[in-house]
């Protein structure tokens, strides 16, 4: 007996060593009790009872010690769960109340996930960030970009001034990083710049290339929007309305003074018209298009100025404007000279006012 009982306990070291034998990175080693199995997906969770459940649609309660209650909603009919019993059986606990009432303010969002599901187990849901860049990019061509103009901040609500496809840049930020350099290559009309506009403004800055706006001689709203133009960065094409407002005549005053070009005679129609000094300082653009309003309300007249007037001033905005842009002077460009002549100027400022605070002192003191 004493021999039979060394030789076990030599014998379970063994068996120790072969179950801990190490296996490669990414075999699973079945044993004799239990097999390893591949972890299902977070939404999907398996778990033995005793007590029979049925199947469908229930509602979890975590309770305490690691017990939970199931709200099941298929087996019972919607007079059972209307009945005065359930209701006061939920109302005698609150943690069950408020279990039901957060499960009744996210139904819409399961019913949504519940879809997908299905979509996608049916393959019915189209993968379109697996496309190729290429193919996404044709696509985008094809359903971004339009040949009617956008208007910026139009007061003419409708649906028909809204680019269809335009949610498709609202779908992810992948998408919409995508759809940036097509969009941004549309025509863009834009009437002023207001409160809601100024949100935009950084954005409009940085990517518009193409841009119509109407000329309407008003004192201040033009001036600002030429000068919000003035700053685009990537604006090439520049066309212009012209209405009846913005040319000189007798019958309607003028609204500003304007100082360049003034004795051009070839545009003496529009060289007085607010915000004809800062259009004329524009530069960079290579083309400039003039045209008369299409609103019969709004249209010059032929008494007021001709085809040939719109034409010529078309020429000298196009001469003036598509001039290259001059390099902006920075602190380093600054005479060396000049530095100098400031600092001996300060230098005598700062001596001057010393002595003076010196004779004040004095004459305090005295």
């Amino acid at each position: 007996m004493p021999a039979t009982k060394r030789q076990s306990r030599k014998t379970k070291p063994k068996s120790k060593a072969k179950a801990t034998t190490a296996q490669p990175d990414g075999v699973d080693e079945p044993s004799g009790s239990m097999m390893v199995e591949k972890a299902a997906p977070a939404i999907i969770q398996s778990f033995q009872t005793a007590t029979a459940l049925s199947e469908g649609h229930c509602i979890i309660r975590k309770l305490e010690d690691g017990r939970y209650e199931i709200f099941s909603l298929t087996p019972a009919t919607p007079e059972t769960f209307g009945s005065q019993e359930v209701g006061r059986l939920i109302l005698a606990d609150g943690g069950r109340m408020k279990v039901l009432e957060d499960a009744e303010s996210s139904w819409k969002e399961s019913e949504l996930k519940l879809g997908q599901v299905l979509n996608s187990a049916n393959l019915r849901i189209f993968r379109f960030l697996k496309l190729p860049l290429e193919l996404r990019l044709m696509i985008y061509d094809l359903t971004i970009r339009t040949n009617e103009q956008l208007r910026i901040g139009s007061w003419e609500y409708a649906s028909s001034n809204i680019l269809p496809a335009i949610q498709l840049r609202g779908t992810c930020r992948q998408i919409y990083e995508e759809t940036s350099s097509i969009f941004w290559r549309n025509h863009f009309r834009l009437h002023d710049i207001c409160g809601k506009i100024k949100i935009l403004l950084p954005k409009l800055t940085d990517n518009i290339q193409e841009l119509s706006w109407a000329w309407w001689n008003f004192k201040i709203k033009d001036a600002n929007t030429l000068r919000a133009i003035q700053e685009f960065k990537k604006l090439r094409i520049f066309n212009i309305k012209l209405t009846e407002y913005c040319v000189d005549s007798p019958t309607r005053p003028r609204s500003s003074r304007q100082f360049l070009h003034q004795q051009e005679p070839t545009i003496a129609k529009f060289n007085k018209t607010s915000g004809f000094d800062i259009l004329i300082s524009m530069r960079g653009l290579e083309r400039v298009t003039v045209t008369n309003s299409a609103s019969g309300t709004c249209m010059i007249k032929p008494s007021d100025a001709s085809d040939a007037e719109i034409q010529a001033f078309e020429a000298f905005v196009n001469r003036e404007l598509t001039q290259p842009k001059e390099p902006k002077v920075t602190t380093a460009s600054v005479n060396t000279s000049t530095k100098k002549a400031e600092k001996r100027k300060s230098g005598r400022g700062s001596t001057k006012r010393l002595r003076t605070a010196a004779g004040d002192t004095m004459v305090t003191t005295t």
